[in-house]
C-alpha cells in the first residue's frame, strides 16, 4: 500500500539519513519496497539544469532521477554532513566553513569557520551527538562542537574511514579502506565485521534505517563509478541497490523512516 509522507516531519525524526518508505516521489509512485534517501550530492559530472550541490532525494530501487530538495554551494558538504534534531549540518571544505540549516524550511540559521573537516559524520541518538572522523595530525574520532568551531578528540585512529553510521543502539559503525568494523565511540578501538569486497574511493556516507535496521550506503570507487549497496552488518557483505548512471560524491546520505 501506497501512502503519502510529511517529508519534513520524517526528516525531523531521523537518525541519520532522511528515508521515507513507500511514499510518493517526484509526482510518481514508488514500489513498495523502495525507499526515498536524502543526502548532500557534493559533485556530478552532469548536474542538469538549475542543478548544482545540495540535498536531493532519490530512490533506493527504482530507476527515477534525483529530485533537488535544497542547491545551495554551501551544501558542499566534503567536510561531512549530518542532520540532528531538526537542523542539517554543513562543512564545506573549500571555505573551511560549518553551515547549519533549518531543515523544514532550509533557512541558514547560522556559520562559523572550522578548524579541522571530517571524512564523514554521524549523529547518535542515544548521546545526542554528532561524532566525526575527521584530520588533526592524523586521523581522529571526536565530537562536533559548534561553538568552538572544532572537534572534541576522543582518540586517535589506526587506519581512515570513508563512512561513519550508527544503529539504534549507538553502536558506531565504520567503513574502512575494504571492510566494515564496529567501534568503540569512547575509545577509537574497532574490531572488524568483515570485508565488503570493494575498495571505496573519494566521497561518501552510509547509514541505518530506524525502522528496519538496514544499512545503506552510496559509495564510489577508483574507476568513478558509484552505486548504492545494502550493507549486511553481520558480514559486511553488500547487496547492489541500484547503479548510478553518472558518476556522483556523496555525503551524509541521510534517511527517514515511516
Amino acid at each position: 500500500m501506497l501512502m503519502k509522507i510529511d517529508t519534513r516531519q520524517m526528516m525531523r525524526k531521523s537518525v541519520a539519513l532522511a528515508l521515507l518508505l513507500a511514499a510518493t516521489y517526484g509526482g510518481q509512485a514508488l514500489a513498495q519496497d523502495d525507499t526515498v534517501i536524502y543526502g548532500s550530492v557534493v559533485s556530478s559530472m552532469n548536474w542538469g539544469a538549475g542543478g548544482g550541490p545540495g540535498i536531493y532525494s532519490f530512490g533506493t530501487t527504482s530507476a527515477s532521477g534525483f529530485t533537488p530538495v535544497k542547491i545551495d554551494q554551501r551544501l558542499t558538504a566534503q567536510g561531512g554532513g549530518a542532520y540532528a534534531n531538526g537542523k542539517y549540518y554543513s562543512i564545506n571544505v573549500d571555505k573551511m566553513l560549518l553551515s547549519v540549516y533549518d531543515a523544514d524550511t532550509w533557512e541558514l540559521l547560522s556559520e562559523k569557520t572550522m578548524a579541522h573537516a571530517a571524512l564523514d559524520l554521524a549523529y547518535d541518538a542515544t548521546t545526542d551527538k554528532i561524532y566525526a572522523c575527521y584530520v588533526d595530525g592524523g586521523i581522529c574520532l571526536g565530537t562536533l562542537n559548534v561553538e568552538k568551531g572544532d572537534f572534541d578528540r576522543i582518540a586517535n585512529f589506526d587506519t581512515t574511514f570513508s563512512a561513519l553510521f550508527f544503529d539504534n543502539s549507538g553502536q558506531l559503525y565504520g567503513i574502512s579502506m575494504e571492510n566494515l568494523v564496529k567501534i568503540d565511540k569512547n575509545t577509537a578501538e574497532f574490531t572488524v565485521v568483515g570485508s565488503t569486497g570493494i575498495m571505496p574511493m573519494y566521497a561518501q556516507s552510509a547509514t541505518v534505517d530506524p525502522t528496519t535496521g538496514k544499512c545503506y550506503w552510496a559509495s564510489m570507487k577508483s574507476d568513478f563509478t558509484s552505486a548504492l549497496y545494502e550493507v549486511n552488518m553481520q558480514s559486511g557483505a553488500l547487496t547492489l541497490c541500484r547503479q548510478f548512471t553518472l558518476p556522483l560524491y556523496f555525503l551524509s546520505a541521510k534517511k527517514n523512516n515511516c
